[in-house]
């Protein structure tokens, strides 16, 4: 049986792609709203992007402390739920504060924080659906991460208007898509 055609082993692979996206659509088009809708040059938006892995490492510590205890599916829904709290953030901070730095990338750490914290048990799960097709799995998870964002940041560039809407509405879609995502990976059967 395919793997493609196993809702757990799709939710499993579709979770940290689409989490990465949401990352890769807010730090690429944060870093252009900043430079060319505040005018702050790179080595500021250089500064504010640690923000973005400050986030990933304090959701892999915490991962690392509260894994051994949940399931690969709480782990995984946990990370769609920061996600889409921190679209919900994203968007409510840009517009009833407008564009800022602090507004751009703060948020930034939540999403990175979301993938620190699913990441690792999204793949690991992938790979535990069919102990005959873990290389497959594996592959299959590593393309997602690479093909969802680079295809949302194509769509967040064809929408781009010099607003921060197209950012949020994609950042949002992807978090919403990846908790969607661990939530049929948990309720489906190898």
């Amino acid at each position: 049986k395919s793997l493609l055609r196993r809702p757990r082993f799709v939710g499993f692979m579709l979770q940290p792609g689409l989490l990465s996206a949401a990352f890769y659509t807010q730090a690429t088009a944060a870093s252009f709203l900043a430079a060319e809708r505040l005018g702050v040059d790179a080595a500021k938006i250089g500064l504010w992007f640690f923000a973005f892995p400050i986030g990933f490492m304090t959701g892999s510590f915490i991962s690392g402390r509260i894994g051994a205890n949940r399931s690969i599916e709480f782990m995984t829904i946990l990370g769609g739920v920061v996600g889409v709290a921190n679209g919900a953030l994203l968007i409510a901070w840009l517009y009833f504060g407008g564009i800022s730095m602090a507004s751009l990338y703060i948020p930034g750490i939540f999403v990175s924080l979301a993938q620190g914290l699913s990441m690792p048990y999204a793949q690991a799960g992938a790979m535990a659906v069919d102990s005959e097709l873990v290389g497959s799995a594996s592959g299959a998870v590593v393309f997602s991460q690479f093909f969802w964002p680079a295809a949302l940041q194509q769509l967040t560039g064809l929408l781009a208007d010099g607003t921060w809407v197209p950012m949020a509405a994609v950042h949002f879609a992807a978090v919403t898509g990846a908790l969607l995502a661990a939530w049929m990976a948990a309720r489906a059967q190898s």
